[in-house]
C-alpha cells in the first residue's frame, strides 16, 4: 500500500496540470475547463481555440500556459491592438509594422542624417546636421556639400571659428579679442590704438605705457600716461631754472655763463652767491 501513494499522488499533479490522461476519461466532465474529452482515446485534449503547447498554436502563435490560448509572439500580431501605438499590424504576415515616419530605432530612418527619437518614436534630424538652414541655428547656415551646420560670416560656434588672438563668445556666438589682444581702437584705451600687426594696444604717438618706451632720462606718467623728465633731467632749457641751460650730452641742467649753484661753478677767486646765482 504505501508503494502505491508515490504512484497516486504523480497521476493527481498529472491530472491536475494536464486534465485526464489517455484512459482517464469518459466524458468531459471529467476535464478541465479548456478540455474536452476524446472519448476514442479516452483522453482529455484541448477544446478548438486552446491549446496544451506551442505546437497546438499557428507558427506565429505561443500557447499561454495560464490561459491555454494561442497568444501571438512579440512582435507577432492578428489585429492593431497587440503592436505598439507606433506600428500596425500586417494581415499578410502578422507582424508588427512601423507607421509611415515611425521608428524603433537609427536605422528605421530615411537618411543617415536622421535619428530615431526613443520618446516619441519618430524620426528627426541629427544634432548639427542639415539639409537646409532650417535644421541649423540661427547663427548657423547649412553647408549643402557637408550637410552639416557651420557658423555663418562673423559668427562662431567654437574659438577655432575665430582667429588666432579671438575667443568665441557663447552668449553671442560672436568672434571677440582674447584679454589682452584688440580688433579695433575703440577696445583700447584713449591714449593707445590697435596694433594692427601684433593684435595689442600700443601707446600713440607722444604716449606711453611703460617707462622703456621713454628716454633714458624719462619715465612714463602712469596718471598722464605721458613722458615726463627724471629729478634734475631736462630736454629743454625751458625745463631748467633761468639761470641755466639744458645740457644735452647728459640731459642735465647747468648754470649758464657766470651764472652758478655752488662756488665751484665760478671763476678761481670768485664764490656763488645762491641767493640771484651768480658769481662775485
Amino acid at each position: 500500500m504505501k508503494g502505491l501513494v508515490p504512484i497516486i499522488a504523480v497521476a493527481a499533479i498529472l491530472f491536475l496540470s494536464f486534465g485526464c490522461i489517455e484512459g482517464g476519461c469518459a466524458t468531459s466532465a471529467e476535464c478541465k475547463s479548456w478540455q474536452v474529452c476524446n472519448e476514442t482515446k479516452k483522453a482529455c485534449v484541448p477544446k478548438p481555440g486552446y491549446c496544451l503547447s506551442s505546437t497546438d498554436c499557428t507558427g506565429w502563435q505561443s500557447c499561454d500556459g495560464r490561459t491555454h490560448l494561442c497568444v501571438a509572439k512579440d512582435g507577432m500580431c492578428e489585429r492593431d491592438a497587440e503592436c505598439s501605438l507606433w506600428e500596425s499590424c500586417n494581415a499578410a504576415d502578422h507582424k508588427c509594422e512601423l507607421l509611415a515616419g515611425k521608428c524603433n530605432t537609427d536605422a528605421d530612418c530615411a537618411s543617415s542624417l536622421m535619428m530615431c527619437d526613443i520618446k516619441t518614436h519618430s524620426c528627426s534630424m541629427k544634432a548639427g546636421r542639415c539639409t537646409s538652414d532650417f535644421n541649423c541655428n540661427s547663427w548657423e547656415v547649412c553647408s549643402i556639400p557637408l550637410q552639416k551646420c557651420v557658423a555663418s560670416i562673423g559668427k562662431c560656434n567654437t574659438d577655432a571659428d575665430c582667429e588666432s588672438w579671438e575667443s568665441c563668445a557663447a552668449k553671442t556666438h560672436l568672434c571677440v579679442p582674447k584679454s589682452g589682444f584688440c580688433n579695433t581702437d575703440e577696445e583700447c584705451s584713449s591714449w593707445n590704438y590697435c596694433d594692427t600687426a601684433t593684435r595689442k594696444c600700443a601707446a600713440r604717438t607722444g604716449y606711453c605705457n611703460l617707462n622703456h618706451e621713454c628716454k633714458d632720462w624719462e619715465y612714463c606718467s602712469a596718471r598722464k600716461h605721458i613722458c615726463v623728465n627724471r629729478f634734475s633731467k631736462c630736454y629743454l632749457n625751458d625745463d631748467c631754472e633761468d639761470w641755466q641751460y639744458c645740457n644735452g650730452m647728459n640731459n642735465t641742467c647747468a648754470p649758464r655763463a657766470g651764472r652758478c649753484a655752488v662756488d665751484d661753478d665760478c671763476p678761481k677767486g670768485t664764490t656763488c652767491n645762491p641767493m640771484v646765482n651768480t658769481c662775485g
